[in-house]
C-alpha cells in the first residue's frame, strides 16, 4: 500500500468514526506536495461544480504539523455541532498520521456570532497572534 493510499483509508476511518454524516461516497483524495513525505489530504460531500456549497475540509501534511487549510459544513449542518465533529476527525487523522500540532488560520465567525478564533480556543486550541489557532497533540 501507497503512503497516498494509507492517507485517504485513514481519513475515511476517521470520518466514519468522529462525522456522523459521512457517507463511502464521499470523495476523500490525497497528493504529494514539493517535498517527500508531505501531503495534501481532502474532502468533499459533492463533485458538482455548480453545487453552491459541501462540506469539505482540506489539510497540508508537513513535518510534524498539520495544517487545516479550508474546512465547511452545508449550512444545513450548522449550528449543530457537526463542526465540532468534523475538528474532531481532523484532529484524530492528523495524530495518527504522525502529526503533534494541528494548526489554522482561524477566520471568520460562527453562526452563534463567536469569532473563529474564540470558537476554536473553546476547543483546546492556543491562540497564536490574531488570527491563527494550534493544538498540541
Amino acid at each position: 500500500m501507497t503512503e497516498k493510499s494509507r492517507l485517504i483509508d485513514l481519513m475515511k476511518d476517521c470520518l466514519e468514526r468522529k462525522f456522523p454524516h459521512y457517507e463511502p461516497n464521499h470523495v476523500v483524495k490525497a497528493a504529494q506536495l514539493s517535498k517527500e513525505g508531505e501531503f495534501w489530504i481532502g474532502y468533499k460531500t459533492n463533485l458538482d461544480p455548480f453545487a453552491e456549497e459541501s462540506t469539505h475540509l482540506d489539510i497540508n501534511l508537513c513535518g510534524d504539523t498539520c495544517f487545516l487549510v479550508s474546512i465547511g459544513l452545508e449550512r444545513d449542518k450548522r449550528g449543530q455541532g457537526f463542526g465540532r465533529n468534523l475538528y474532531s476527525a481532523v484532529e484524530e487523522f492528523a495524530k495518527l498520521a504522525g502529526s503533534k500540532s494541528v494548526r489554522m488560520t482561524a477566520s471568520g465567525w460562527t453562526p452563534s456570532g463567536k469569532t473563529r478564533q474564540d470558537y476554536m480556543v473553546g476547543l483546546g486550541y492556543t491562540a497564536i497572534g490574531n488570527m491563527e489557532v494550534q493544538k498540541v497533540l
